[in-house]
């Protein structure tokens, strides 16, 4: 609250404008404290009990622990989405407010560390309402701000982990600043490029000049992902449930001049129809309706085997990563609920059906690195 007082002050006190936050605010990458997860941080959000609950196809469930690796080859870099939810544009400036960005990294980028060591940065994220802003100086403004926290933060990453392989990954907002550090950093640079195992824009409009073509529009160096033993390609996919519209089409606004290329991008974490093996969904998300003996058994996830299908579906230029229910699986949501089928998809669980294979996929391409000599 002091913090947030003495922000408020200071902007009274500047006449502010929207996303014109005081320097002080800046994070300061060198610290602990600007990380939700970093390795050498006792008890950060990535060194927490990872456990899930599994539920069985007959409602019986069992506590599966997580195991994380010991002395994982590569480094993650992973950046969370969208947690301030104000509908008027700005950042999130107030970098100790922390629970919303620990609870999306817990959600999201923690589990990887089963196969990589996690460093997700915070960052003055923009709010909501940036997305829904006609006034493009703004947008611009607001954006640049939370990019250019991302970006530092990924050079303090590229510090802390020498000359290791590395994964940039983020959902929605998370994604979109994922994209600017490949097209900012690391597409540029041909050492950074030969190190990155793989790109996980989840939740983000990934454009490609057609369907057919891998590289282009987004990404000018870093193709689409086309076998699960590609290294330095990206994976990206928006998601919606089976029997729904696909999500919105950006090439019919160009998400006001965020969108590049003209086809949207879906790559599937499993072959195309097939099952996905591990979905993972926090005990406590609002969206699902968990079984009682899931919600009270105090794992913060609870895991579904073989229970969802993924297929990429597409309409002219634009796609979707459908997800559909096993049969015979009684499924801890419903497709038909309104924040579920509209023109967003499943967006809000996009990490959560595809979460286990998207882990699997990146531990084999870590696994395909060539040695370092």
């Amino acid at each position: 609250m002091a913090t947030a007082g003495a922000l408020l002050a200071a902007c009274l006190g500047a006449a502010c404008e929207p996303c014109k936050p005081p320097p002080a605010t800046a994070p300061d990458y060198a610290t602990d404290q600007a990380w939700i997860c970093r390795p050498g941080i006792a008890g950060d959000v990535c060194g927490e009990d990872l456990s899930a609950v599994e539920v069985m196809a007959d409602g019986s469930t069992a506590l599966v622990g997580h195991v994380p690796a010991v002395e994982p080859a590569a480094a993650c870099f992973w950046v969370y989405p969208t947690v301030d939810l104000a509908l008027s544009p700005g950042v999130h400036a107030d970098l100790s407010d922390r629970a919303g960005p620990e609870a999306a990294v817990r959600g999201q980028g923690a589990r990887f560390t089963e196969v990589c060591s996690v460093h997700a940065p915070a960052y003055r994220q923009a709010t909501l309402g940036v997305y829904g802003s006609t006034n493009q100086e703004v947008r611009d403004r607001c954006f640049e701000v939370a990019i250019g926290d991302v970006l530092a933060a990924f050079d303090q990453f590229l510090a802390d982990i020498g000359d290791m392989p590395f994964v940039v990954g983020g959902h929605s907002q998370g994604a979109h600043m994922t994209t600017e550090v490949l097209r900012r950093k690391v597409e540029p640079d041909d050492a950074l490029l030969a190190r990155l195992v793989v790109a996980l824009p989840i939740g983000w409009p990934v454009g490609t000049p057609s369907a057919l073509e891998r590289v282009g529009g987004t990404f000018e160096r870093v193709p689409l992902c086309a076998e699960p033993d590609e290294l330095g390609c990206a994976m990206a996919f928006r998601s919606y449930g089976e029997g729904n519209p696909l999500p919105r089409d950006p090439t019919s606004n160009k998400l006001a001049g965020l969108f590049m290329g003209e086809s949207v991008a879906c790559t599937n974490p499993v072959e195309e129809g097939g099952t996905l093996s591990r979905a993972y969904f926090p005990t406590s998300n609002p969206f699902l309706e968990l079984p009682a003996a899931a919600k009270d058994s105090g794992a913060p996830y609870a895991l579904y085997r073989d229970a969802f299908t993924a297929r990429c579906q597409r309409e002219a230029f634009n796609s979707g990563l459908q997800i559909g229910v096993v049969d015979g699986v009684t499924a801890p949501l419903d497709f038909t609920r309104r924040s579920l089928s509209g023109d967003s998809g499943t967006h809000v669980l996009d990490l959560q059906f595809t979460q286990g294979d998207l882990i699997d996929l990146v531990g084999r391409k870590i696994a395909g690195v060539p040695a370092r000599r």
